[in-house]
């Protein structure tokens, strides 16, 4: 994201009016990064999603997810199961914003060239009218945690963590994921402006961790910011 005046303006436009993407195919969320079970039991399963216009992706867009990597490897609380772009949709109408489903496709080609658990999904890019950070949080919990399933415990084998054998057989359960929010500066900015996210959905968690904006609803963990980057 870019501004909090931005994101308003956005808002409060006539939506209608806008000139949607065309997406060449049907959509299906990414998961060929998503692993079936997880390396260690006693860890929280973890989901990084990174929003943003991404006109175009930069390669400290893709450093931040290295970063977060590095962080959480050092971490004894997280499993890191993958990273996820969601681009805006053209609703956001940001001046010089290319069309969505070339800015996805671009994201789409940085990811394959440099990474084996980073994925893009576009269902926010095909959405017609902007939607709140929040909203986009509630998607891929959904798709993860309701329509996924979570992700299968390892039961403490080691052959399931390599998916050798059959998932079927296993005796591990269902373990929910963890959706955490990497974010820049910028966007933690717009935290203070109710028309761009709503007072019900947010409150800071500063007594918890620094760094860190734990969010109310259910589906929404907490945001990490990794520094100011004009996304």
């Amino acid at each position: 994201m870019s501004s909090p005046k931005l994101i308003k303006s956005v808002l409060n436009s006539n939506r209608k009016q806008s000139i949607m993407s065309t997406f060449d195919e049907a959509y299906r969320f990414p998961r060929h990064h998503l692993p079936k079970v997880m390396k260690n039991d006693k860890k929280t399963p973890l989901v990084l999603v990174a929003c943003g216009s991404y006109s175009p992706i930069t390669y400290l867009h893709l450093r931040m997810f290295e970063m977060a990597k590095d962080h959480f490897r050092e971490n004894e609380e997280f499993e890191l199961l993958a990273g996820y772009y969601s681009p805006v949709s053209d609703a956001y109408r940001k001046e010089g914003l290319v069309e969505a489903k070339h800015r996805v496709k671009i994201c789409e080609l940085a990811v394959e060239s440099t990474s084996d658990w980073l994925m893009v999904d576009s269902w926010e890019s095909r959405q017609e009218q902007y939607q709140r950070t929040a909203v986009v949080l509630d998607h891929f919990d959904h798709e993860l945690n309701g329509i996924g399933g979570g992700i299968r415990t390892s039961d403490g084998r080691s052959e399931y963590a390599n998916c050798s054998t059959d998932i079927d057989s296993w005796s591990g359960e269902q373990k929910k994921i963890k959706i955490m929010l990497l974010a820049g500066g910028d966007l933690i900015s717009s935290f203070g402006h109710p028309d761009v996210w709503s007072p019900k959905d947010v409150r800071t968690g500063r007594k918890k961790r620094p760094h860190m904006v734990c969010a109310k609803k259910v589906s929404i963990s907490c945001i990490i910011s990794l520094g100011c980057m004009d996304v």
